[in-house]
């Protein structure tokens, strides 16, 4: 069933994606550009949130979560920067906080290879690791302040995070919920989509911060990357 849930998610992705009729080429570049044309207002984005929102009561629902899961806390107003050489944070948030700009990842824009890789692995277990998050990459976003909706950036994780939106985006446009496709496996997977740990560790500079962003993602050596042959045979865009 999940893997089924992943298929038709990327099926939907593919509907969105406009393509040249004459080359078959995507007239949109990336997916972050796609999930900004889909959301290219502020009252496209308040009911993007609000349905993601009611995405996570279905699921809860059909979890039959008890009190304490659906109060989960999450953080809701931006942290203080952590102390130096200590634990770094880690921060529960939740979908409709993260980013999907490109501007607000500071990797750029994640290959769809790798956005479509990480939707089938959402769908099939989970995702296992925190991503790495940015609370004041965006500009009006200060110490203290209420977290606004899909402004917190990525430091590593962006592809995860755009293949969250995209497989919720698909849940909510598809209905899966009313066609009865969000059994309890699929439920709880989503759940983890819409429930994300993010760490945060935020460097002096931005020379810094790249630096730090690329090590980190070259010392995840355990996280699953597509090999050639997956990106080879990956259904296009």
């Amino acid at each position: 069933m999940t893997a089924r849930l992943a298929d038709a998610a990327i099926k939907y992705v593919q509907g969105i994606w406009e393509h040249d009729p004459v080359t078959q080429k995507p007239k949109i570049p990336d997916i972050p550009t796609m999930l900004e044309l889909q959301f290219d207002d502020q009252p496209k984005r308040d009911k993007y949130a609000a349905d993601l929102k009611d995405l996570e009561s279905k699921c809860l629902a059909v979890l039959g979560a008890g009190d304490a899961v659906k109060q989960a806390a999450f953080v809701t107003t931006v942290p203080p920067d952590p102390v130096r050489n200590e634990d770094v944070p880690e921060y529960s948030l939740r979908l409709w906080q993260l980013a999907f700009e490109e501007r607000l990842s500071m990797k750029g824009a994640s290959p769809a290879h790798a956005v479509k890789a990480a939707m089938r692995t959402f769908m099939t277990k989970g995702n296992n690791f925190p991503i790495d998050v940015l609370f004041r990459l965006s500009s009006n976003q200060a110490v203290g302040s209420v977290i606004s909706n899909f402004k917190v950036g990525i430091s590593n994780g962006f592809a995860v995070v755009c293949a969250c939106h995209l497989l919720c985006m698909a849940a909510i446009a598809e209905d899966f919920h009313g066609k009865g496709m969000l059994d309890t496996t699929a439920a709880g997977l989503y759940l983890k989509c819409l429930r994300i740990k993010g760490k945060y560790e935020p460097q002096a500079t931005m020379q810094e911060q790249v630096q730090a962003t690329l090590s980190t993602k070259n010392q995840a050596a355990s996280r699953t990357r597509p090999t050639t042959l997956q990106q080879l045979f990956l259904p296009g865009p």
